[in-house]
Order: structure tokens, then sequence, then C-alpha cells
């Protein structure tokens, strides 16, 4: 492979890179920005000669301190305005535009014309509040000024950001604000959790990465009050570092994770990825498409180590890619050209890289042809993998009529009944798939529980919305659809002959092959049962989180020291939901009792709850119902206190009233005796 790289070493740690696309054509501009180096931080503008390297390039051409640390860079494309996420939270907007300096001459009759860096105008932040704000984390420049940024508390902003001078005021003393007016509303959300990265998917979209691993869509029409989906991968949560959308087809999303862990989302599609590679042990710390060659995407990782991955047709139309099965790996710095911490990389033609060491780099990679041997090799090692086969787990409603629902499958022969013992009669029910040929050697399986939850094993996406439909008919006070996706557990098991016994790790079950698929209903069923329970709880979570909210303006007016105005019936029915929440709450405790004397079957199940956690968030799902069941006990108790102080006062009033027809009727018995 022949790479061509030069690097350049600086007295500063850099922290990000840009490179500002207007010049790339002439002479390529580099923005570099410091961290860690406290009242010496610094922006500095780099310029390149036509040759990577040439003497003196990259050269210097414009500097500018700032008093905390270069967190995200970004140039503006349209007017060439850099934009600046500090650690202090604010955000600045620098020009970088050459301007011509009076009195200057180059002797050839031509002026001069320095670049500059210069700020316009004082930094903005969001107003603070209860949250605070934190360092910006991620930030996205689109359209001249239109920009979303992230902060580490988890705000969001969207907004046009405009340079305001104050009425008779100068230059120096303009501000950096959300821009009024029709286009220039501010819109002003909260995650869960630090926002790690962040893009514009089209006019009316955004998607942002966090801190917990998910991937989450908004629509900027209906401001950023409530994200319109959100895409996690399947097992134990990986925290996304980043987020680049495909340059012409915008529903393609690269993210990067912990671990080394590279994901492709095709937004279409319903919350998972359409392909993860794992690179290596390394953070992934920057993704970006080639801005020409839609499908090379180039991924940096703290290992120091710097991918260029070709993307491949998935095979399903519409425009759909996937990263190839072993990716090929058309640019990779050698272990003598590699620097360590590799935390930013921008691309334009060339590459640019900036890491968490002293140093800048740039490659320019030459592509390598694919032979033909190497590629079946490839293949053939890609096929002898175990295939890893989906595992979706849903609660639909809160009644499910199995009885009905197994009459109608047993009619209608969409799916066979699989037999399971006396005492799940009437709580559960397993059927598998009639057709004639299994995915991957695996049968298709779904398992479903009186209490709404279904368990669906090796279907695929069509076919799962398929089944969903059928059962949701059989359902009572069924779930929202949107409830149904938010609160649903994914997995992935695979057959393996070098296991004897059924494994459960953190995002993978792993079955033995060699077995008779009929000997592992009950171990399915067990698992199933695990993730139903999960799934269920995950929905109790969240009616109970929708409770809280309506019992926030009460613990408000206790704050003030006010009178809770509730009706006495309202506070009978949140007593009333909550203890509904209560009792089911109550059922994912403990396993059930069909485990009592299946030993085995009981450490499976057990085995399975641990990986989701599912003891813990029960304990804790208790703590908070009984917080709120004193808070109602408290607002039931003042009621009946108030209550009973009218009452009294009524007496009193009462009282006092005949004792004043008492006195006048003395008075007038006395007037008549005299």
């Amino acid at each position: 492979m022949a790479s061509k790289v030069a690097a350049k070493f600086v007295s500063y740690r850099v922290s990000q890179v840009a490179l500002a696309s207007h010049y790339t054509d002439k002479e390529p501009v580099v923005a570099a920005g410091s961290w860690d180096e406290g009242p010496s931080n610094r922006i500095q503008l780099l310029g390149y000669g036509p040759e990577l390297d040439a003497e003196g390039s990259p050269r210097l051409l414009a500097e500018h301190r700032c008093h905390g640390d270069v967190m995200c860079l970004r140039f503006d494309p349209i007017y060439q305005n850099l934009f600046v996420g500090l650690g202090t939270g604010e955000l600045v907007a620098m020009a970088t535009t050459a301007e011509e300096e009076p009195g200057s001459n180059n002797g050839s009759g031509e002026r001069q014309r320095p670049r500059l860096l210069r700020l316009l105008g004082q930094g903005w932040r969001p107003s603070t509040d209860s949250f605070g704000s934190g360092a910006v984390s991620a930030l996205a420049i689109r359209d001249g000024w239109h920009a979303l940024a992230g902060w580490e508390s988890g705000r969001l902003v969207c907004c046009s950001l405009a340079v305001e001078v104050p009425d008779g005021g100068c230059s120096d003393a303009a501000t950096l604000r959300p821009a009024s007016g029709c286009g220039g509303r501010e819109s002003v959300g909260l995650d869960s959790c630090c926002v790690t990265g962040a893009d514009f998917i089209d006019q009316n979209a955004a998607c942002t990465v966090n801190s917990m691993g998910q991937l989450k869509l908004w629509d900027l029409r209906t401001g950023l009050g409530q994200y319109d989906k959100v895409l996690t991968v399947a097992g134990d949560p990986k925290a996304m570092h980043c987020a680049r959308r495909h340059p012409a087809q915008p529903h393609l999303v690269a993210t990067g994770a912990s671990g080394g862990c590279l994901c492709l989302w095709d937004l279409r599609q319903e919350k998972f990825p359409v392909s993860i590679v794992e690179l290596d042990d390394g953070h992934v710390t920057q993704v970006e498409f080639h801005p020409v060659q839609g499908d090379l995407l180039f991924v940096s990782t703290m290992a120091g180590q710097l991918y260029a991955i070709r993307l491949s047709d998935s095979g399903g139309g519409g425009g759909s890619a996937a990263l190839t099965d072993n990716p090929h790996l058309t640019a990779v710095l050698p272990a003598s050209q590699k620097l360590p911490l590799l935390s930013s990389v921008r691309l334009c033609g060339r590459l640019l890289i900036g890491t968490r060491g002293r140093g800048l780099c740039t490659v320019q990679a030459q592509q390598r042809r694919q032979h033909r041997k190497q590629q079946q090799f490839d293949d053939s090692a890609a096929s002898a993998r175990a295939v890893e086969h989906p595992i979706e787990a849903m609660v639909l409603g809160e009644r499910l009529d199995l009885r009905s629902l197994a009459r109608d499958l047993t009619q209608h022969g969409l799916y066979q009944l699989v037999p399971l013992p006396a005492e799940l009669a009437g709580t559960a029910l397993m059927a598998t798939s009639r057709e004639p040929y299994t995915v991957g050697g695996q049968k298709r399986d779904a398992v479903l529980f009186d209490n709404g939850a279904v368990v669906l094993w090796n279907m695929s996406d069509k076919e799962a919305q398929q089944a969903v439909k059928l059962f949701s008919a059989y359902t009572t006070e069924p779930h929202s659809q949107r409830d149904i996706l938010e609160q649903s557990e994914s997995m992935a098991f695979v057959a393996e002959d070098s296991v004897g016994a059924t494994r459960v790790s953190e995002d993978l079950i792993q079955l033995p092959a060699g077995r008779d698929p009929d000997s592992l209903v009950l171990e399915k069923f067990a698992l199933s049962d695990a993730l139903a329970t999960s799934t269920r709880l995950g929905h109790l979570e969240a009616q109970l989180d929708r409770l809280a909210r309506d019992l926030e303006p009460w613990i408000a007016s206790l704050k003030e020291g006010q009178n809770v105005r509730a009706p006495g019936d309202l506070i009978l029915s949140r007593t009333g939901q909550l203890y509904r929440l209560r009792f089911a709450a109550s059922v994912c405790d403990s396993p059930p009792d069909f485990y009592w004397e299946r030993e085995d079957l009981e450490a499976l199940y057990g085995r399975m709850s641990n990986v989701l956690t599912v003891a813990r968030r029960a304990r804790l799902l208790n703590t908070r119902l009984q917080f709120c069941l004193d808070l109602c006990d408290l607002l039931r108790n003042q009621k009946h206190e108030l209550e009973g102080h009218r009452l009294e006062w009524i007496i009193i009033f009462l009282i006092f009233t005949e004792i004043i027809f008492a006195i006048v009727h003395l008075s007038l018995e006395l007037r008549r005796s005299e």
C-alpha cells in the first residue's frame, strides 16, 4: 500500500482539527485547537502547500488565544467562519477570511491579503438552569449560521446564530446569540446524559449520540422537546463518541463507540444497525465519509489507528449499504508513523489527523486493487463464523387472550403450537412457524405470555411486524406503537458446536448446535421469560415516570409551603394507579413458582435476569413507588386535616350563632320582666 504521510509537531496538545473545504483546491487551510494548556489554549490556522512534505508546510497563518479547552471545531461551509465549542460551555464564532491590509504592497502592484482569525462578537451559551451546562461536547453547522450544539449536561440547542451589535455600540460589543424572527426560533432540549456527537440529517431532522450508547433522531419542526426515535445496539450498551451522515444518502449514518465498535445505521429501518465492525480495543473517536467517494469511510481510534473502510451494497436495493464483513483497510498508518491517542480526523481529498499528543499529521492514501484470491479467502472466513440470529421482546398490552389466540392459530394454520408443561397452561404459549424452511438452520419461534409480553426468536423485521400485528388483535388495553418500540428488549443468539450447554453473556446467547431443537424448548422459554420480565419492567418504569410528572406540581406546592389544591377523587385515582403498578412490580422480584423444581432452568433464568439487571431495577422501582405512595398518603392526610379544620370552624360558627341567639332571647326575657 502506497500512503504518503507527513507529520508536523507543534508546541501544544492538539484536541480538535477542522479543514476548510473552500480552500482545498488552492491552499488547504486547517484549524487546530489545543486542550489542557490553561490560559495558553489556542486556535491556529495552518496552511499547506501543494505537496504534503514541502519545506515549511504547514505554515502558521493566524493564531488566537482562548480561555477554555477547544472541544469542537467546525467550519461554516458557506462563509468559512470557524465555530468553536469551548470547555467553559461557550460557543464562539471567528472570521477566517482574508482581508486587505491598507497600505500594504507586495512589490508587484497587488496588495497582500493576510488571513485573519478574529472573534465575531462575544461568546454565547444557553441560559443556565438547575442542570447547568458544562462543556460543549458536540457541534454541527449547516447553511451558514444554523447550528446544533450539545453540552456535557445533556442540553441540546438548535438555532440560527447571528452577530448582534447593540444600538450605538461598537463591533467589539457585538454578541453571538440565537437570531430572532421566523427562521430563527431557538429549540432547546435535554438528553438523558452527555451528548457526544451530532449531525444534521436534512433541513428538518438531526441525529445525536450520547454516552449511554443511544442514537437519537430529532424532528426539528417540532423542536427538541422529545426525540422522534431512539436506536441502540443489542446487548451491553457502549458509549458512542461520534456520528456522521452519508454525504449523498442522508438515511445512512455511521457512529463510533467504545471498544472499537463501528456501526452503520439505516434510519429507514427499525432500531438496529445494518452492520457492525469491531476494529480494535481503542475507542472510535471520529468517523468521516469521503465527500466525493461516498462508499469510503475513514475512522480514527484512540489506539492511534486510521482506517479507510469500503462500504458494500447490502443487496437490499434502494440505496442501502453495509460495512464489509471483513473490512478492506485501504489506509492504515504503519506502526512507525502511528500517533498515540488519535482524537480527531478531518478530510477533503487528503486526510488530516490531530492527536492529544503534540503532533499534526496528514495522510494521502493510494487505494490498492483488491485481489480476487484474497477476497475469496475473506468470504470463506466470514461464512465460517457463527451466524447471529435476532431476539426481540416487547409488551403489546396489559393482557393477552392466550386461549382465543391458541384456538385461532390452530384453525388458520399460521403457526404450530409447541407443547409446554401443564403448569404453564393459561399463562404462557409457545408457537413455531409452519413455513417449510428455517433461517440459518434455526426455527422461528414466538413465546407469548398472558401479561401481554411477546418474545420473537429468529424472525426477520418483516415477519416480526406481521406477527406483532396478528398478536395485537388479542390484547386488552393495548399500548401505543411508540411505547412498544421504546421499551422493547433486543438480543441475539448463535448455535455453536463448541458449546455444550446454553450460555448467556452481555449481548449474546449461545445455544449448543449439536442438541435437538425440541430439547431446547424449555431453555428458550426460561430465557424468554426473563426477557419478558425485563420488558414488562421497562413499561412499568415508563408508566411511573408519567405518573411522577403528574405529581411534580404537587411537590412544588409543598416546597413553597402552600396547600395542594387537588380534588380528593384525583388523589385517590393516583393512589390506585400506584398500587396497581406496585402489584405488577411485585411479580418481577423473584423467579416464578414454575422454576422451583427445575434448578437448571432456574439458574438459566437467573443468569439472564442478572444480565438485564431485573432484580436491581425492580428494587429501585419499588423504592420510587413507595415514595410516590407516601406522597399521596401525605396529601390525603392533609386533605382530611383541612376538611377537619373546616368542620371545626363550622361547628364553632354554629355554637357562636347559638350563643348569640341565646343572648338575644335572654335580653328579650329581661325586658318583658321589667
